[in-house]
């Protein structure tokens, strides 16, 4: 509520954490639980990141990124702890302004809802490297202000991130609730308004 951008900032909302899907609901993307104690309601102690997306669409910045990387299920599943995905060093590529100019400060105002998975899917993560997705996220977005792309777009970003998660998360075991192992099943969704 306290976040007041002008028409030439840009906002950014990042949520990692436990998110969660109402099984009988109507929203696409997750609920984020915002408890303090095991025994307080869900309900009563969660926000729609649709809604936050809308509240934070309507206050009328130039760019609005608005992501979560939380798990996208039933409430009480829990997310999956994978292998560590190797650490990229620094880009060695220096980055293009007119890249960076035309993801950042585009003239259009640009508004993105992103999660890490699709309704009824748990999102994995590494212990050192947080979720797959903002990992694969933030590489994509790099890559694509460096020198040598042609094309710029959040679209290409986007869709880069969701491919390279998806491949990542069918080459990992995890681990069931109920203690069995499987291939990681993790599709991110994502909207540009």
């Amino acid at each position: 509520n306290a976040v007041k951008p002008g028409p030439n900032d840009i906002v950014v909302f990042y949520y990692t954490g436990h998110g969660f899907n109402k099984a009988q609901g109507d929203k696409m993307f997750p609920y984020i639980a915002l408890t303090t104690k095991s025994f307080e309601s869900l309900d009563a102690n969660s926000l729609s990141m649709e809604d936050i997306f809308e509240r934070i669409k309507n206050k009328g910045a130039r760019l609005n990124l608005v992501l979560s990387d939380c798990c996208n299920a039933d409430p009480n599943a829990v997310n999956n702890n994978v292998g560590d995905i190797a650490v990229t060093r620094p880009s060695p590529i220096p980055w293009d302004i007119n890249n960076c100019r035309t993801l950042f400060l585009n003239d259009k105002p640009v508004s993105i809802l992103m999660t890490a998975a699709s309704k009824g899917e748990l999102s994995a993560g590494t212990g050192s490297l947080g979720g797959i997705f903002t990992y694969f996220f933030r590489s994509s977005m790099v890559n694509y202000m460096g020198k040598f792309q042609q094309t710029v777009s959040w679209q290409k970003v986007l869709f880069d991130a969701k491919n390279q998660t998806i491949v990542r998360a069918r080459n990992t075991d995890c681990k069931n609730p109920d203690g069995s192992v499987n291939k990681c099943n993790q599709h991110p969704v994502f909207v540009i308004r």
